[in-house]
């Protein structure tokens, strides 16, 4: 029994680790600057409010409402503007580095987080726990 309840606790402890350890290892790619009107930013969980200043890392999602606006500065000062009613995905990369930017007009649909991997992999490994405990004598 101890031994199950071991493995089921260390099965989801991996699965949370790698959630966190994902979130804790990219590194800031650029800032956002300039916003005007409704800007918002998901990081992973949610679309939340720009703040002029905030790092942002690669795949991490900005999106301008109809009336916002805002520019991002990449860690080589290259500036590029988010125009209202649009939704770019930060790149690894600064554009003048030659990466792209991944952008789309937003029109009403919702976005995921980005995080369906990790996130799979913490809902198998409770799967796996509960699978394990549920087994034990």
């Amino acid at each position: 029994m101890k031994k199950t309840i071991l493995t089921a606790l260390c099965a989801a402890s991996i699965g949370f680790a790698a959630l966190l350890s994902a979130q804790e290892v990219a590194p800031k790619v650029a800032i956002i600057d300039e916003i005007d009107g409704s800007v918002m930013v998901n990081t992973g969980e949610k679309f939340v409010s720009a703040i002029e200043g905030q790092s942002l890392k690669a795949g991490d999602r900005v999106m301008a409402s109809k009336n916002g606006s805002a520019v991002l500065i990449f860690d080589d000062n290259c500036r590029s503007e988010i125009k209202a009613n649009t939704m770019v995905i930060i790149p690894e990369r600064s554009i003048c580095e030659g990466d792209k930017m991944v952008s789309q007009t937003v029109g009403g649909g919702s976005t995921g987080s980005g995080n369906a991997g990790i996130y799979g992999l913490s809902a198998a490994a409770l799967i796996i726990a509960a699978l394990e405990i549920h087994k034990s004598p």
